[in-house]
């Protein structure tokens, strides 16, 4: 029992880093540790339509090659040509989520080894991210350009390679939804 007792002052020990209200108009604020199954799920949220137009675009390709076959017979460089696409079209449709998690270790969502703890503020103007190294990122909401959110989390993303994510488990239901109607209440219309 004392194991779990000083378990949980260090915890809290942890947390204390990020106690307090810093910002103006601070709305919501999730602590967790941010690691690879975090990236992995962000990773699902980017593009989340990618699969289903690389798929369609595969087929429109196919397509392609048997009306090209049809009417001109001769055209062996213009079938050859399309295969190409077409088979490289189905390669990245089937492989889709590792090509965003490729994306994604290219990007802010890259997890700190040394400062895996972190917490993220919902602001009214702003949404601020804060490591236990003490580096800090604030995104303004008015650069908000896409929301996209599972029943596990939600990804803000800003543009240039910027977003911030929330997992559901670092925060109530209620802040949960809180926050996510907070995030898409901005986004461009």
């Amino acid at each position: 029992m004392s194991k779990k007792n000083s378990t949980r002052r260090k915890n809290a020990g942890a947390d204390a880093n990020f106690a307090g209200e810093k910002y103006d108009g601070e709305r919501i604020s999730a602590v967790f540790d941010y690691n690879e199954l975090c990236l992995a799920r962000a990773a699902e949220l980017l593009a989340p339509r990618l699969a289903d137009v690389t798929m369609v675009a595969s087929f429109a390709s196919l397509l392609a090659i048997v009306l090209v076959a049809l009417i001109e017979k001769d055209q062996l460089v213009l079938l050859v040509v399309l295969f190409v696409i077409s088979f490289s079209l189905l390669q990245a449709s089937r492989n889709i989520g590792k090509l965003k998690m490729r994306y994604a270790r290219g990007t802010n969502l890259l997890p700190d080894d040394e400062a895996p703890r972190q917490r993220v503020v919902v602001c009214d103007d702003a949404v601020h991210v804060e490591r236990e190294n003490g580096s800090t990122e604030s995104y303004n909401l008015s650069e908000l350009r896409r929301v996209g959110e599972t029943s596990d989390s939600i990804l803000a993303c800003f543009g240039n390679k910027r977003y911030v994510y929330i997992p559901r488990t670092a925060l109530s239901e209620g802040r949960f939804r809180e926050a996510s109607r907070i995030l898409k209440g901005h986004l461009k219309k």
